[in-house]
């Protein structure tokens, strides 16, 4: 689809994100350059091309008398036009009332980036079902909005300025210059300076405000204050002096109380080696399982038949099988940040060599990496990825000492018998068709992990979720139980991810990759096997 996008200057780092996440389509926004009359046969131009109108809706793209001039001549020649609100004191204008508009008011997220581009694929479908009609460019339409004259631009520009309307005051300054305007006292660069760097500062005060609401939202809540607050830090670097409802405050707080925290649990530790100076070493100390593991849930799978057939780039005919497939459960969520950081904060967990020793390829990629990637992506709940197939499988082997069960990563078998339990031809694991709105892939347009009980409705039929995108899942090697074997051969990785198309989430599609590869895209889940 053919996409104009109309907005305000003071927008445009907004503006720039939100064409960015419709890059599937053509999209064209004209950077407002103010090039004179060039600029605005341009315009008319690109109407005249577009087939979808995007209104970003603000204060300033509201008050704006060229957004609004632009909005005029879209809905006069039928383009299909789709209102993004983006910020949240905005007035509908009149013309729109009656349009349902798409709200982006707090960030582009899953929803609002689902509701964007929902809105954008019925407007392609009215498209289909109706008639296009160009624009016949006229004179009369040829001509810019522009005041009566230069001298009244000037006087124009000065009232948008004193009214803080300073994305109206560089263009009329502008166009004030492009038509002749002279005076042997008033300098219309001083003025233009001045306009110039004053837009700069509310440009980056819009986008300080967007940022800032968004930690602001996270911190409200007690199980993401620690991310928030990671994230208030990284937005410190950027906007220093922003923080106008105190999140620092909070934040300083919340730090005291972990360290706090922190320093009673150092204590009980000591007290606890001291007492227990003559007993085990660190490696025979029992794992205590750790207060929280949120969402470690399991769902059986009952024993049964799975097919296996590939259609990964490395797959050969041969390779194409039915297996009996014994009962087990596996878990019913990707391993999440929080899980992993259990393991991770765990005394006995990551830095315990034992969960290293399964093969020696293991025990060398340890010496050389004694701490974890930091995951790319904030939320207890999200997927932990940037994990390797070593750490996935050191995991596996503290969560079996942890939870008392035989703990593994899948073998692929296992792994496709979850989707397609007693539909053993299913393409994806709710049936046989995509639906983006059941998974998380290049085509849902989010560019990010997401929650891993962010999609229900695509749980397989066992309720197991995030089968299908979201991040690859790392599985056990051919022939092993998942935790022994494998030195340095490739394993294989299934499911897709977030950046992946949906072939690449059907459920026979696999690839293998070096066990010492991460990405952002990539994490795992585990399985219990029955005794």
């Amino acid at each position: 689809m053919r996409i104009f996008v109309s907005y305000a200057r003071v927008d445009k780092p907004y503006c720039i994100q939100i064409v960015n996440t419709l890059d599937v389509h053509e999209v064209w926004y004209d950077q407002r350059l103010y090039a004179g009359q060039q600029w605005w046969k341009e315009i008319l131009r690109r109407i005249d091309w577009c087939e979808g109108f995007v209104y970003l809706l603000s204060p300033e793209s509201v008050a704006s008398q060229y957004c609004q001039r632009e909005l005029e001549i879209a809905l006069s020649h039928g383009r299909q036009i789709i209102p993004v609100v983006i910020h949240s004191e905005t007035q509908i204008p009149d013309a729109l009332a009656e349009t349902q508009y798409v709200n982006l008011t707090t960030g582009l997220n899953g929803d609002s980036v689902r509701s964007l581009l929902n809105s954008i694929y019925i407007a392609e479908q009215n498209i289909i079902e109706g008639e296009f009609i160009p624009i016949t460019t006229s004179s009369e339409t040829v001509n810019k909005p522009r005041a009566s004259d230069a001298k009244q631009m000037i006087t124009m520009a000065a009232v948008a300025m004193e009214e803080q309307r300073y994305d109206q005051a560089v263009f009329l300054i502008k166009q004030a210059r492009t038509n002749g305007f002279k005076s042997r006292f008033i300098s219309l660069d001083a003025m233009l300076q001045e306009a110039e760097v004053a837009l700069e500062h509310q440009m980056l005060q819009r986008d300080a405000e967007r940022e800032y609401r968004q930690i602001l939202d996270l911190i409200q809540f007690s199980s993401m204050r620690r991310h928030a607050c990671e994230a208030f830090a990284a937005f410190q670097k950027v906007y220093p002096d922003y923080d106008p409802e105190g999140i620092a405050i909070e934040c300083d707080e919340y730090s005291a109380m972990h360290n706090t925290r922190r320093s009673s649990r150092t204590s009980e530790r000591e007290a606890t080696r001291h007492q227990d100076a003559n007993e085990a070493s660190l490696n025979a100390v029992s794992v205590i399982k750790p207060p929280e593991l949120n969402l470690m849930e399991f769902e059986l799978i009952p024993a049964g038949v799975v097919n296996i057939n590939h259609t990964s780039p490395d797959a050969s005919p041969a390779s194409d099988r039915t297996l009996n497939v014994a009962a087990f459960e596996i878990s019913r969520y990707p391993i999440t940040n929080q899980q992993y950081s259990e393991f991770v904060n765990n005394p006995h967990g990551y830095r315990n060599p034992d969960w290293w020793a399964y093969s020696d390829a293991a025990v060398d990629w340890f010496k050389q990496n004694r701490m974890p990637h930091p995951s790319s992506h904030i939320g207890l709940e999200h997927p932990r990825e940037m994990v390797t197939w070593f750490e996935a499988v050191a995991f596996t082997r503290w969560l079996s000492h942890v939870l008392g069960d035989r703990v593994t990563l899948p073998h692929v078998m296992h792994w496709r018998r979850a989707v397609q339990c007693s539909d053993i031809d299913r393409i994806f694991p709710w049936g046989d068709s995509y639906d983006f709105d059941r998974c998380n892939t290049r085509e849902s347009r989010l560019r990010s992990s997401t929650s891993v009980r962010e999609f229900p409705n695509g749980a397989s039929e066992a309720g197991v979720f995030d089968l299908a995108g979201n991040v690859w899942e790392w599985c056990a090697p051919g022939g092993t139980d998942g935790n022994n074997g494998a030195p340095l051969s490739k394993l294989p990785v299934t499911g897709g991810s977030f950046v992946s198309p949906l072939e690449r989430a059907q459920v026979n599609f696999s690839y293998k990759l070096d066990p010492r590869t991460f990405y952002s895209s990539i994490g795992f889940r585990v399985i219990k096997h029955l005794r």
